[in-house]
């Protein structure tokens, strides 16, 4: 009886070393040498994701959209042909005559009032660049004297003539005075003067005749020719000071 239950002893803890054998061999097939042992994980642990949010991500993770534009085609414009570069020839190169600045002549005027105005305004030409139409004006250098700067003898008539006619010599209506007379007792035909510079600024309705005849024979002195070739007073021809009174004069001759 004990032999049997050795025998049977013996087989059974057999049994069970094969049991645990075969058991060891299928982990150790079933299981990689490296791996390491695996943490259970609790519920907390667990990120439940939706469909939609996997979408999400990966919109968000995809580099942000930018529109491409279209580029717009260059306008064609029409060109003009180029014109051939002007070459400066000596003709081209000389600058034009000045001119004188002219104003609108009224054209409601009589014939006497065009003689006055072309007259006066001649005469106020030469006064305005002679002495800046003050009565005061003095050069210096010639002793010239007054609105038309009177020198020499004629400057001592002036003040002999307005002395004795009740006229202060330093005021603008005693050298006018003066000038009026003047102008009828040597300026004129009737004096027996070679050129008819009263008649002139008192019948002319040309500002152009009436300022050449003053400034030539009474202002500058006696046929006193315009010319681009006679130098005058500063360095200036007779044609530049003529120039000057002119543009002054259209000024008054409106």
């Amino acid at each position: 009886m004990n032999d049997k239950l050795k025998f049977y002893a013996g087989t059974i803890a057999f049994m069970l070393s094969v049991i645990t054998i075969i058991g060891c061999i299928a982990c150790f097939f079933s299981t990689p040498a490296y791996a390491t042992p695996v943490k259970t994980a609790n519920d907390s642990d667990i990120e439940y994701v939706t469909p939609l949010e996997v979408h999400l991500r990966e919109l968000n993770a995809q580099p942000p959209f930018a529109p491409v534009l279209p580029v717009p085609e260059p306008e064609t414009t029409e060109m003009e042909p180029e014109s051939e570069p002007s070459v400066e020839t000596a003709e081209t190169a000389v600058e034009p005559a000045e001119e004188p600045v002219t104003n609108t002549i009224p054209q409601n005027l009589s014939d006497n009032e065009y003689a006055i105005k072309a007259g006066t305004a001649a005469v106020m030409g030469c006064m305005s660049m002679e002495s800046g139409l003050k009565a005061s004006a003095e050069n210096p250098s010639d002793g010239g004297y007054g609105l038309l700067q009177w020198t020499y003898s004629r400057k001592t008539d002036l003040f002999n003539w307005c002395y004795g006619n009740g006229y202060d010599p330093n005021t603008v209506t005693g050298q006018v005075m003066f000038f009026v007379y003047e102008l009828n007792s040597t300026y004129s035909k009737a004096a027996k003067y070679s050129y008819p510079v009263y008649e002139t600024l008192t019948t002319s309705d040309s500002l152009e005749d009436c300022l050449s005849m003053f400034f030539s024979h009474m202002e500058a002195g006696t046929n006193v020719i315009i010319s681009s070739r006679k130098v005058y007073a500063g360095g200036l021809t007779t044609l530049d000071l003529y120039r000057k009174r002119l543009t002054a004069a259209y000024k008054y001759f409106i």
